[in-house]
């Protein structure tokens, strides 16, 4: 029997691995297995990892996969962290800290300012996690569920769009809205949290945007470059 207590390392899964297809064949069983249908990315997973920006890290247990944290790079500046998911007889163990961590160090190396991610606040355990590690609420979102005649459930995602500058709504704030990258997809009772991780060893490039006076009346705003720090 294994040692769940053992030291466990995370490891980055490399798209040349001869390991690919077994750990993306495990890891598809544990997304079916943990997450409802509407959640899961076990039909696309294999596509998801393929794309330049996406990576994904895992432990494994005596050859078997015991958890992961997918993540994905959008942008230059920022991150998403798409997944995360350990085996119920793994958790509570501190293979999820572990694993975030290792997805935070990642963007770190490439320079990235600002780290999200979307979870549902009904699940504490995930919530205390990410608030142990420095995250904190950014928006929330309400999404609505809709019955069909047959009674099948059907999810509606909201893209809830905010300004980043004033956090207005998009069909409310009186200046121009930045890029799309910036809209925040969500789904029922789901918060989106913002890393405030020290970037010390970094130069803060601080820029004032010029904007509307009802963004600049309260305070001075600070734009993130990409060599600046954690927002």
């Amino acid at each position: 029997m294994a040692d769940n207590n053992k030291s466990i390392s995370p490891t980055e899964l490399n798209r040349k691995s001869n390991k690919w297809a077994k750990i993306v064949d495990e890891i598809i069983r544990i997304e079916k297995k943990i997450f409802p249908k509407h959640e899961s990315l076990a039909r696309s997973f294999d596509d998801e990892l393929k794309k330049k920006n996406s990576g994904l890290i895992y432990f494994e247990v005596d050859g078997d996969v015991g958890g992961y944290v997918m993540y994905s790079c959008p942008s230059s500046l920022c991150a998403v962290i798409t997944k995360l998911a350990v085996k119920e007889q793994y958790r509570r163990q501190g293979h999820g800290e572990a694993l975030v961590k290792a997805a935070i160090e990642k963007c770190r190396s490439k320079r990235i300012n600002r780290v999200s991610l979307h979870v549902d606040p009904l699940r504490t355990s995930a919530m205390q996690l990410y608030k142990k590690l420095g995250f904190q609420i950014d928006t929330l979102a309400i999404q609505e569920k809709l019955m069909t005649q047959d009674k099948v459930m059907k999810w509606s995602p909201e893209i809830v769009a905010v300004c980043p500058l004033c956090r207005k709504a998009n069909d409310t704030h009186d200046h121009l809205f930045l890029e799309c990258k910036y809209a925040v997809p969500s789904y029922n009772f789901q918060g989106s949290f913002k890393g405030q991780l020290d970037m010390a060893d970094q130069n803060d490039f601080d820029h004032k945007k010029v904007t509307t006076e009802s963004c600049l009346s309260s305070k001075e705003l600070k734009v993130a470059a990409d060599r600046g720090s954690f927002e």
